[in-house]
């Protein structure tokens, strides 16, 4: 699996490593939670097979090119982050509701801690920075420490800490590459852009310029990988264009991940703590 695409699910994985353990069995498939305007895991899944198209631009969208790449490589700034968070999460027949509190120093760390049951129960933190991954677990009573390069212990590929950075901020996953193609409908601009391993296509907002929806496509690799990001709820939060909600799938080779997200508090460049130690009496998990 493509490395930028599985960072895409890296914090459907994370999240979810301990609190889908506590979700409802495979063969429940109540989806009455969430709202049928987004796309759900199941039709996802349907349209997994649909190729992302790279024409060569043609001359008469340069024009528009030009006024939608800065969208593109634009970016929300940060010194820290600190952000509560309601989540839901669908997949490998699961389903699990609970919060995740998330703070980040730009470029070199990321810590969750998990919660359930209206925040009583204490689930998992989670600490990454750029070298390593760790993790307590609250309900098993066990903890994990894994450097970067053994991340294939988890998933097939080696974790980018900027691209998961990007996905929890709400910055666009990749701004390598070049611009493939470029559409304007009434309410939206589509902006296709391609790199080496990667294929994205951005909707923007007319209105405001802001981030709608991203789907993307591994390329040049064996496995089937896709995820779609919709964007919604912005909200100012200290001069920033911040969304608030995001709903994340992801297909890979057929196994789904839906994970929808709204955050009731966010703060940027205030003072960061990251709590974590490792109750003496855990067991270290292989």
């Amino acid at each position: 699996m493509n490395n930028k695409a599985v960072v895409l699910f890296l914090i459907v994985l994370v999240i979810s490593f301990t609190a889908c353990k506590r979700g409802k069995k495979s063969g429940d498939n109540d989806t009455s939670a969430v709202d049928s305007t987004y796309i759900t895991a199941d039709t996802f899944s349907n349209n997994i097979d649909k190729e992302i198209v790279i024409p060569d631009i043609s001359d008469d969208k340069k024009e528009l090119a030009k006024r939608v790449y800065p969208l593109w490589k634009s970016m929300l700034t940060f010194n820290t982050f600190k952000g509560k968070a309601k989540m839901h999460y669908e997949g490998m027949g699961q389903k699990q509701d609970f919060t995740a509190n998330i703070r980040m120093t730009r470029d070199s760390a990321i810590w969750i801690q998990i919660t359930a049951g209206m925040g009583i129960v204490n689930v998992a933190r989670i600490m990454v920075t750029p070298d390593s991954i760790r993790m307590v677990n609250y309900l098993e009573k066990n903890y994990m420490l894994m450097p970067a390069e053994d991340a294939t212990k988890l998933l097939p590929a080696t974790i980018d800490f900027e691209i998961l950075q990007d996905l929890l901020i709400g910055n666009v996953l990749s701004r390598d590459g070049v611009v493939a193609d470029v559409t304007e409908l009434p309410q939206f601009w589509n902006l296709q852009t391609v790199d080496s391993s990667m294929s994205q296509q951005l909707t923007y907002n007319k209105a405001d310029s802001t981030l709608h929806t991203l789907q993307m496509l591994a390329i040049n690799d064996k496995s089937n990988v896709a995820g779609r990001i919709l964007y919604k709820d912005y909200e100012m939060v200290e001069a920033k264009k911040f969304a608030t909600g995001r709903v994340v799938n992801i297909n890979d080779n057929g196994r789904t991940h839906y994970l929808e997200m709204n955050f009731n508090n966010a703060e940027f460049d205030v003072p960061m703590s990251y709590p974590f130690s490792i109750p003496s009496s855990y067991e270290l998990k292989n």
